[in-house]
């Protein structure tokens, strides 16, 4: 039966002489930090030294006399808004030039620099996204009062974009659409559209009527504004291109007393011959009431 050696007896076998550690009694610890001491984090902590007190920096006493302190903002300050550079004179003159020559450069050879022609016209109503026959480009050549249709000379061009405040061609087009808004809403601005655009509908400026196609092209476009008014003039206009009407042309004061008649007499039946109305609109009535559906 085979029992086991201790180690000294084992290395004595071997021959050699055995070491022995001397006896270690052992430390008991009478407290729980005691023991928490042998911890290895324990062990860490003692290796550190200690941490030295927070010296405190004395107080500021202001001197005798002197104001308290400021208290002093650690936020960044803002930074000030750069005012918008605004167009002076001279910049918007030469911008209007400059949309001027543009578009009378589109123009032919003769008047080239001088107006904008009827191709310049259509290049500008291209750019304000109109047809060149809308009632919009009426309206522009009100605003800009010009004299002779199919052209705008330098000064009516200059002294209408001044008039409205305008550089751009899209400033153009927001002012434009308020103009007409204005004459859709107001009468009296209708009535001094609506006289505008007799004379704009002359050959020429000296002339004292207009062509009778013209007038009924214009009539048809300008009655747009208001829905009332567009059967009747419808029917004025079919009463002045009878092939066998004597009507050439048609005069002011027959321009004008058509808008008064449009007021004044909603049905054939309530007008009377004997009323300042011009003897055209007579045979205007004398005919609606076989033919026309307005009785």
């Amino acid at each position: 039966m085979r029992t086991a050696s201790k180690p000294g007896a084992a290395a004595a076998a071997r021959g050699g002489a055995a070491y022995s550690l001397p006896a270690v009694a052992p430390v008991r610890s009478s407290t729980r930090h005691a023991a928490a001491a042998t911890t290895p984090q324990a062990a860490t902590a003692a290796k550190k030294p200690a941490a030295k007190p927070v010296q405190k920096l004395p107080a500021l006493k202001a001197k005798p006399g002197s104001s308290p302190p400021q208290r002093v903002s650690t936020v960044a300050p803002r930074a000030a808004a750069v005012p918008l550079r605004r167009t002076t004179e001279d910049e918007r003159k030469e911008r209007v030039a400059a949309l001027f020559s543009r578009y009378a450069a589109a123009g032919t050879v003769e008047q080239s620099g001088e107006v904008i022609g009827v191709e310049g016209i259509m290049a500008l109503a291209g750019d304000l996204r109109v047809d060149p026959n809308a009632l919009l480009m009426l309206v522009m050549a009100w605003q800009f009062d010009v004299a002779v249709m199919g052209e705008i000379t330098n000064a009516e061009f200059t002294a209408g974009m001044k008039k409205l405040r305008c550089v751009t061609v899209k400033e153009l087009r927001a002012s434009l659409d308020k103009a007409l808004q204005s004459v859709q809403e107001s009468p009296d601005v209708f009535r001094k559209f609506y006289g505008f655009v007799f004379d704009f509908g002359k050959e020429t400026p000296e002339a004292k009527v207009i062509d009778v196609t013209i007038a009924c092209s214009l009539l048809q476009l300008v009655m747009e504004l208001h829905p009332e008014y567009v059967e009747r003039t419808n029917l004025f206009i079919m009463f002045l291109s009878l092939p066998d009407s004597t009507c050439k042309a048609l005069n002011k004061d027959q321009w004008q007393c058509w808008l008064v008649f449009l007021a004044e007499v909603r049905k054939m039946s309530e007008y009377d011959a004997a009323s300042s109305f011009p003897l055209l609109f007579d045979d205007f009535v004398d005919w609606a009431k076989t033919h026309g559906t307005i009785q």
